[in-house]
């Protein structure tokens, strides 16, 4: 439970200043959820905490899970561009092309496992050297 209270705050401190409170609240509610769900363990949570993305089941899992209860990836786990371009025009600041992320990093894999970790990599592999 510290461990979740930990990245709550991590992620709280990161996010409120790309989303708004209400936002980051359903963010951590779905969190919330998906983790009962796929009963991710606190060493990843600490992991992605600092940016770790392994190629772990579980992770993958849980990170579906999320993108499909936020509407990044539908049902069958194709992602939906359209919706991710709106999302990260209206989070991003304005040097930063968000087209160009998207097609950097919005890709489909062979799987909606895999497509859920890469994104979110390469999302924050791009985005966090910026934040300085």
């Amino acid at each position: 439970m510290r461990v979740f209270i930990v990245f709550c705050c991590v992620i709280g401190h990161v996010l409120t200043q790309m989303v708004s409170p209400s936002q980051l609240n359903t963010i951590l509610q779905y969190h919330t959820e998906c983790r009962e769900k796929t009963k991710l363990p606190n060493s990843l949570v600490t992991g992605l905490i600092a940016g770790q993305f392994p190629n772990d089941p579980v992770l993958k899992s849980h990170l579906l899970c999320v993108h499909q209860k936020l509407g990044v990836q539908d049902a069958d786990g194709n992602l939906r561009k359209e919706f991710i371009s709106e999302t990260l025009g209206a989070v991003l600041p304005a040097s930063v092309d968000s087209k160009e992320l998207l097609n950097k990093c919005a890709v489909q894999k062979s799987s909606p496992e895999d497509t859920a970790l890469d994104l979110d990599r390469c999302l924050y592999q791009t985005v966090q050297p910026m934040r300085g």
